[in-house]
């Protein structure tokens, strides 16, 4: 009797008969962002959706169901203000990363153009594995990001003229920047031209889906 006792304990400490111990696979993250919190402001894991969160009017955040191992956790306090933190998560524990002190974005531009005076109002670009998408400025063609000194991929799409990815690291109050010119539609699925895009002022869509 006692060793079947024993044998059920054991059970249920190691998920015996193949059940598993779900909240030893995930942990905590907790910890306070110092500076000026503005409506720019969250934590999040890189390469994870899911898991966003900001901070109350304190700064103070806690980031739940956070997988086992290391992350690359991305903070940021501000338009101005950011960082990168590597962080290594326990099973069922909490990070407590206190008082977290503000660093200088770095500045991550994307300029796009297209042959054939096409209009870019349908463009968007997204920087892969963070919570950054922006749409681009009818202004000057562009697509801006404060974020924190590291490597970021950036996935680039014109609604007409396809779609591109572009690839550049920035360091800490610095600027990576980089032009993206989408050439004539060839005709392919997702090239459909002048005839979605529309044209810039003073142009018509031709038969072929440029503009002139």
């Amino acid at each position: 009797m006692k060793r079947s006792l024993l044998t059920i304990a054991l059970c249920a400490l190691s998920a015996c008969g193949g059940f598993e111990n779900e909240p030893f696979k995930v942990g905590v993250v907790r910890g306070q962002l110092g500076g000026t919190i503005d409506a720019t402001a969250l934590v999040a894991v890189v390469g994870r959706d899911d898991l966003v969160t900001r901070p109350d009017a304190m700064g103070r955040f806690e980031l739940r169901n956070v997988p086992i191992g290391p992350i690359d956790l991305l903070v940021v306090t501000n338009l101005r203000e950011s960082q990168r933190l590597a962080v290594t998560v326990g099973g069922a524990s909490v990070v407590e990363l206190g008082a977290l002190t503000p660093r200088p974005s770095g500045k991550f531009e994307i300029y796009l153009s297209a042959e054939g005076g096409h209009a870019l109002s349908g463009a968007t670009v997204s920087l892969v594995g963070t919570p950054f998408t922006s749409g681009v400025s009818a202004f000057e063609n562009e697509a801006e990001f404060f974020v924190p000194a590291g490597c970021y991929e950036a996935h680039v799409v014109v609604r007409g003229l396809g779609e591109t990815t572009v690839q550049g690291c920035v360091a800490e109050g610095g600027l990576f920047e980089r032009h993206v010119n989408f050439g004539l539609p060839d005709g392919t699925e997702g090239r459909e031209g002048c005839a979605v895009t529309g044209c810039e002022d003073g142009l018509t869509c031709q038969a072929d889906r440029s503009c002139r």
